[in-house]
């Protein structure tokens, strides 16, 4: 029996024709490896976009919280400047003011009542005097 030639062009081209078919593997693994790569990625983009939705919605109710403080502190400011206010004019009045006197009766002690004057500084209020009598 005869045995065919081997013809080196066929084996040539059956080497090349494996190196071709494990490059193209490579390739493929590649291709597959660069595609999980991408899906994780993609994921981790998903994650980030909630998390930054997320973040914005905090930033926002703490905006609001910190307006309402905020207004709240003016507020209270304004009651404190309006408070001080109030006191000033109050002792100006007092300083301004004439001191009336006003005759004020003790309870009788022994005989006979017991005066004393007393000076109120409060403009334009009269105490009428008038004798307490001891209960007892």
């Amino acid at each position: 029996m005869l045995e065919p030639e081997e013809d080196p062009e066929k084996e040539r081209l059956g080497e090349e024709n494996k190196i071709l078919k494990k490059d193209v593997d490579t390739l493929q693994e590649k291709i597959e490896k660069m595609f999980d790569t991408l899906q994780n990625r993609e994921m981790q983009i998903r994650d980030q976009e909630k998390n930054i939705q997320k973040m914005k919605e905090k930033i926002e109710k703490d905006q609001i919280t910190i307006n309402k403080m905020l207004s709240q502190q003016e507020k209270q400011a304004k009651m404190v400047t309006d408070l001080e206010k109030e006191k000033q004019d109050l002792l100006n009045l007092q300083r301004n003011a004439k001191p009336a006197i006003v005759d004020e009766q003790k309870p009788n002690i022994g005989s006979r009542p017991v005066s004393q004057k007393a000076r109120i500084t409060r403009p334009e209020i009269r105490i009428p005097s008038g004798k307490a009598t001891a209960e007892g």
